[in-house]
């Protein structure tokens, strides 16, 4: 199980551009280390968000590249992990990649949160990124190893918390016993489990819910940074219970099927022509009887006491019971 093996892989080189010279203590202090032979201060992990936006101050830039390099490190399998554990590294794909955002620390600085899914040869996990990487750094479907995490249960899940001790390489060349076919279907058997009736959802809380979608409520448009998105409302029908689901956005777009062009399409129309469009009208309608996985938290609307669910991920698994 690719324990205690050296590994060659394509990892990921940052560079430093710009004139470094002044700025020499402060690179050295984010673990740059100055390459003699090509002139460049380069760094082999993600930079913290926070070291991002202080080169970005200094009037430098981050320049990505490839190179080869050997990493030794003890391979932990997922499915293996645990409280009472050390987690020697862990080399997988990321998926359900989120959007870093920002918090206030209660001493009144500013810290980040990501949030991603880790699935390797043998299972999947959690992982909560503190502070660790840039904005653009991570990227769905992407390899990375890591080592020195934290190994935490958060609503009875196990949670890998990834701090700023944490060692992180993005790495480009997939090792060969990470074959696509095991990922995928090890994330497609992480998805479907722990599915939650509807009849039994705990309000407030972050959960999952497989069902039929029965009737589509109303199709909207909103602008978000001058664009205009899609939000769509329908009823998701498990046979215990009704909830109604709201989507918003690239995830609103995915379940209509929409192309690039469409979107396009959409984003040029008024808002009038834009909801009452014919091709909109029939992606719509077909969803009826769709069958999908929405993850999300739940909460009862005060006046018409229906439960509701703002989704922060769908899964079709229509369309994987038809694979298998």
């Amino acid at each position: 199980m690719m324990n205690n093996k050296s590994i060659k892989v394509q990892v990921e080189v940052f560079r430093i551009i710009g004139d470094t010279y002044p700025h020499r203590t402060i690179l050295k202090q984010m673990n740059c280390v100055w390459n003699p032979k090509l002139k460049y201060w380069e760094k082999f992990e993600p930079f913290l968000i926070s070291e991002t936006e202080k080169i970005m101050e200094l009037g430098l830039k981050i320049h990505h590249s490839k190179m080869v390099k050997s990493i030794q490190m003890k391979i932990t399998p997922i499915y293996t992990l645990d409280e009472n554990i050390q987690m020697e590294g862990c080399i997988g794909y990321v998926k359900e990649l989120e959007s870093a955002r920002s918090f206030n620390r209660k001493d009144g600085s500013t810290g980040h949160i990501q949030r991603f899914v880790l699935v390797d040869q043998s299972g999947c996990i959690k992982c909560v990124s503190w502070n660790l990487v840039g904005r653009a750094e991570l990227e769905n479907n992407g390899v990375i190893a890591i080592q020195k995490t934290a190994i935490k249960k958060s609503e009875g899940e196990l949670e890998l918390h990834c701090a700023d001790h944490t060692k992180f390489w993005i790495i480009s060349e997939i090792p060969e016993y990470l074959t696509e076919s095991t990922i995928e279907k090890n994330y497609y058997e992480w998805v479907i489990s722990n599915i939650q009736p509807i009849n039994k959802a705990h309000l407030g809380f972050n959960q999952k819910f497989q069902g039929m979608i029965t009737d589509v409520k109303g199709i909207h448009d909103y602008e978000k940074d001058g664009k205009a998105e899609l939000m769509l409302f329908f009823l998701l029908d498990d046979q215990t219970g009704v909830v109604k689901v709201s989507l918003f956005g690239e995830m609103c777009n995915e379940l209509l099927a929409l192309t690039k062009e469409e979107q396009d399409k959409i984003a040029h129309l008024v808002p009038l022509e834009r909801i009452d469009s014919f091709f909109l009208a029939d992606k719509v309608n077909n969803l009826i009887g769709t069958k999908i996985i929405v993850k999300g938290t739940i909460e009862e609307n005060e006046y018409t006491k229906l439960l509701e669910l703002r989704a922060n991920r769908f899964y079709s698994i229509q369309k994987k019971e038809e694979e298998i």
